[in-house]
């Protein structure tokens, strides 16, 4: 790859020889595509005082006592092609000769198999040591130097877990994974954006900087996002300072966001008097909804075993169900509440949950229902007055508390009663004078 030198998890140290003169130090040193070929083989170095230029041109290019390489276990070696005194990026515009500052170009042909980074190793023997230009100073041995780059890091790709047609809702999250187009993973690079939709990414590598990841989680209240909001703008910077040169934007990103769940305010009804309904009647709930939305699904959907076809009221700003006492229902002697509501948006979230309580009426839901009308007057004869009809009503399911109808015959109340607990009824007539 072209954009090279990621910092790698090499310790760097320099083992130092004792000498009784003081020491020459690298203070830094940097990669550049000095040429603009793409490759980052030009280095310049600065040293911790001026040094002696001809020690450099010897010992550096043609010694082995001063040693680059691509492999940090030196089991290849390049060498400089050419030397300068001349540099520009680890200080702009230095030209002076037996100073601190030296330049090295590398072949770019040297490159073919590896791009870098560039290690150092130096052994002084005291024979073609590096010295200082005034003093007697030399640059002590040391055994590996991560050449620091000047090279960008280049994004390959930035995809997303969210690459499917979807609505996300509070609480869900969407991954997205930046991958470099570097031969040499860097474990310390800054991602940028650092949020998405007004939360942090938190970037982080579990690969030690061969991809970067990063987490939106959808939080109550965030911006809601349709059609789905790409991460654009994304670039990376190195430990150095060096930013990616391109801008890349994602495009995989399909879901859409729902960061708004619906609130329930209250749950009432309009049966909030002592009585008892009877089939044909009704009780009808309201569900008050803090924000107004009309696409809302309340629930429970039923009441005592009905649906209650849940509607919206005034755009969505509440919802209405209506339970009517059918035949055959439940019968409720205490006043049945209806809880457990919940109302669920269109994308999944969920609302509070809310438990009616004011409902005060019962139920009897249950018609009393009769099997047959019988009267002991069944043979033919004439009553007189004083005589009388016994008429007996047959209950399918006992009831001692029925009334029966008509409570009158020929004009005479026939006073219905019971007498084995509302398994039958029995009403009696009594011929009377001028009937």
């Amino acid at each position: 790859m072209k954009n090279i030198y990621e910092l790698l998890l090499i310790i760097l140290f320099i083992l130092f020889t004792n000498s009784i003169f003081s020491q020459v130090t690298i203070v830094d040193a940097v990669a550049v595509d000095g040429d603009s070929d793409g490759y980052y083989g030009t280095i310049e170095i600065q040293f911790s005082t001026n040094i002696d230029d001809s020690d450099v041109e010897t010992s550096a290019i043609t010694d082995a006592e001063w040693i680059f390489s691509l492999d940090p276990f030196f089991a290849d070696t390049i060498y400089a092609e050419t030397f300068g005194s001349t540099v520009s990026y680890i200080k702009p515009s230095d030209t002076g000769n037996n100073d601190e500052y030296i330049r090295l170009t590398f072949s770019t042909i040297q490159f073919q198999s590896s791009n870098g980074p560039i290690y150092v190793r130096y052994t002084n023997s005291n024979a073609d040591a590096i010295t200082a230009q005034s003093t007697a100073d030399t640059l002590y041995s040391f055994n590996v130097y991560e050449i620091r780059d000047l090279a960008p890091p280049e994004i390959d790709t930035v995809m997303s877990d969210a690459n499917t047609i979807d609505t996300l809702i509070v609480g869900e999250t969407i991954t997205f994974t930046v991958d470099f187009n570097d031969s040499i993973p860097d474990p310390y690079l800054t991602i940028y954006p650092t949020q998405y939709n007004g939360r942090d990414l938190n970037w982080s590598t579990s690969n030690a900087g061969d991809t970067y990841k990063g987490t939106y989680t959808v939080t109550e209240g965030d911006n809601d996002q349709f059609p789905p909001l790409q991460l654009t703008g994304v670039y990376a910077k190195d430990s150095d300072g060096n930013t990616s040169k391109f801008l890349f934007n994602g495009s995989d990103v399909l879901k859409s966001i729902d960061a708004h769940t619906p609130v329930i305010n209250s749950v009432t009804s309009n049966q909030t008097s002592a009585d008892t309904l009877i089939v044909g009647q009704s009780i009808t709930f309201t569900v008050d909804i803090a924000t107004p939305d009309p696409d809302l699904t309340i629930t429970p959907l039923s009441y005592n075993g009905r649906n209650l076809g849940w509607t919206p009221v005034v755009g969505g700003d509440s919802y209405e169900g209506n339970y009517l006492v059918t035949n055959g229902d439940q019968d409720r002697t205490i006043p049945l509440q209806l809880t457990g509501v919940k109302a669920t948006d269109p994308a999944g979230n969920v609302s509070n949950t809310k438990d009616g309580t004011d409902v005060a009426v019962a139920i009897d839901a249950n018609k009393p229902v009769i099997n047959s009308v019988l009267s002991n007057a069944t043979g033919v004869d004439t009553l007189i007055v004083g005589q009388s009809i016994i008429f007996t009503v047959d209950v399918a399911t006992s009831d001692p508390t029925l009334e029966v109808t008509p409570t009158e015959y020929n004009n005479r109340f026939l006073g219905w009663y019971t007498s084995d607990g509302g398994s039958t009824y029995k009403g009696v007539y009594t011929v009377t004078e001028n009937d």
